[in-house]
């Protein structure tokens, strides 16, 4: 099995119906996981660190394309 790399996502904003979900997507639609995440809820803004998981050609496209979030 190949080893695989790994980023980290870091986002801030404000608290959104759905933002979890929308996070999720765009990181399964371009092939990689989740392998680990901390999310908070703070005064209506929120915060999430996410660990992803994937193969070197899928984790290029989290930075390139993070906007569409």
């Amino acid at each position: 099995m190949a080893e695989k790399d790994h980023v980290i996502l870091t986002a801030i904003g404000p608290d959104q119906i759905g933002l979890v979900e929308r996070i999720s997507k765009f990181i399964s639609s371009r092939g990689c996981n989740i392998d680990d995440s901390k999310m908070a809820v703070f005064c209506g803004e929120f915060a999430v660190i996410v660990l992803i998981s994937g193969d070197s050609s899928s984790l290029s496209k989290i930075p390139r394309e993070y906007h569409e979030i």
